[in-house]
């Protein structure tokens, strides 16, 4: 009966983590940004990590607008507002280089094609 209980236990909260992590977060920036070469005006959008926690979508009603690799990681502190960290690019627009999503608790780097992380941050914009 114990065993049971125990391996219950277990699947509950592995359920629980893989819930959250993969979870769909709404965003709303008040700003123009970059993510992947693809600007996104202000505006809420929908962010959906994939279930295997290396690519995230961002969705403005119906459609997918943009896609990108990612890291993600769970924030050990709690965050009252989402985050959006950017850079400049070549051009001088700014690059989203990491999301903090303060409902689901994830940090969400965005990998450069080869993989290497946003870098440094130029700025943070809360919500």
């Amino acid at each position: 009966m114990k065993r049971t209980l125990t391996v219950l236990a277990v699947f509950a909260v592995a359920a629980l983590v893989s819930t959250a992590l993969a979870a769909t977060d709404t965003l709303q920036i008040h700003s123009p940004f970059v993510l992947n070469g693809v600007t996104l005006s202000p505006g809420e959008y929908k962010i959906a990590v994939s279930p295997t926690l290396d690519s995230v979508q961002v969705t403005k009603g119906q459609k997918v607008v943009a896609t990108a690799p990612c890291r993600v990681g769970a924030i050990a502190q709690s965050v009252a507002h989402d985050e959006v960290h950017s850079r400049p690019d070549a051009t001088g627009r700014d690059e989203i280089v990491r999301l903090v999503l303060a409902r689901s608790r994830m940090s969400v780097e965005i990998l450069s094609p080869t993989g290497n992380g946003g870098g440094a941050t130029g700025a943070v914009e809360t919500h």
